[in-house]
């Protein structure tokens, strides 16, 4: 393996983890040009789709770079048989899964899923419900909305698992492809207070990491809020806004007159760098999100369907 790949990937890891959101994808586009053996391509694409994710709450980068991981074992089978690279591929399929636009789309990736790993959680306790709600009736984008739910909890921190950029990351997925999937008005309009709340939160998430450096540099999350910003305007151009969007609106404008009040520019570039870069990174961070998702998501189903009841939502 690449020595240099290791010490990229974990540098953009402690970037991420520091805040300095932007610098860690700069790292991350350049990691993806770089000449690399197969092993190692499969490698840098898995991790930075998992960066892209948890991070940078790109669900739409993320999809295509696991469509892409996916695409590579294809074209080099024998990383398949391989025991440490192989396990890339299932990870891989496992969050394809939870990035699908369809139920027929879900049940296309755990079919790829279920020959590389038949006993895992996700196609055991997952799928059995997922069907079940397909076969109540229940709309796809209703299943993506509990998904995203399963990943954080505004009302009770102890119960909040705290995976903010996989929740926004799949609510951007909703609002990108709200059109085929149907969302109505006020579906819409819940999707975006929760996509721009998230935004928000990772910004101050940033904003705290880089206090405890003792510099913060909001350029480096900034980015955040124009995101959601641009969501909420797309959202106003065609409605009328409501009290939830009015809120979201007004608040994300303030973040952003903050964050204008900081530095320009993004933090130097003396990046921090692991003492050990020789040994695969292990996978256990993202991997242990999938073994923890049949109960995360069951949780996630009724805390949408009561606080969809009860307007939480």
């Amino acid at each position: 393996m690449n020595p240099r790949l290791l010490e990229l990937l974990e540098t953009v890891e402690e970037l991420a983890e520091a805040g300095r959101v932007q610098s860690a994808r700069g790292i991350s586009d350049g990691v993806l040009i770089m000449e690399l053996d197969p092993e190692a391509r499969a490698l840098a694409l898995y991790d930075t789709a998992v960066s892209s994710w948890d991070y940078l709450a790109d669900g739409l980068k993320a999809r295509e770079l696991f469509d892409q991981v996916f695409q590579h074992y294809q074209a080099h089978a024998e990383l398949k048989a391989d025991a440490r690279a192989g396990k890339f591929l299932a990870y891989a399929c496992e969050n394809r899964m939870l990035m699908s636009l369809s139920y027929e789309e879900y049940d296309e990736w755990a079919g790829e899923l279920r020959p590389l790993s038949p006993d895992e959680a996700i196609l055991q306790g997952q799928v059995p419900v997922v069907h079940e709600k397909r076969n109540a009736g229940m709309p796809w984008s209703d299943i993506l909305q509990m998904i995203a739910c399963s990943y954080y909890d505004r009302n009770d921190p102890k119960l909040d698992p705290g995976m903010y950029g996989r929740a926004a990351g799949t609510y951007q997925l909703l609002l990108e492809n709200r059109r085929t999937l149907r969302l109505n008005r006020e579906d819409w309009s819940r999707v975006l207070y929760e996509y721009g709340a998230l935004m928000e939160k990772l910004s101050m998430v940033s904003t705290r990491a880089m206090e405890e450096a003792g510099h913060v540099y909001p350029d480096e999350f900034r980015f955040y809020l124009d995101l959601a910003r641009t969501r909420i305007d797309e959202f106003v151009q065609s409605n009328q806004p409501n009290d939830t969007i009015t809120v979201i609106s007004n608040s994300v404008n303030e973040m952003l007159e903050m964050a204008s009040q900081g530095e320009r520019g993004l933090a130097p570039m003396e990046v921090p760098h692991s003492a050990s870069v020789h040994a695969l990174p292990d996978p256990g961070r993202p991997r242990l999100v999938m073994s923890c998702l049949t109960t995360l998501i069951v949780i996630g189903i009724f805390a949408f369907v009561v606080g969809k009841s009860l307007g939480w939502w």
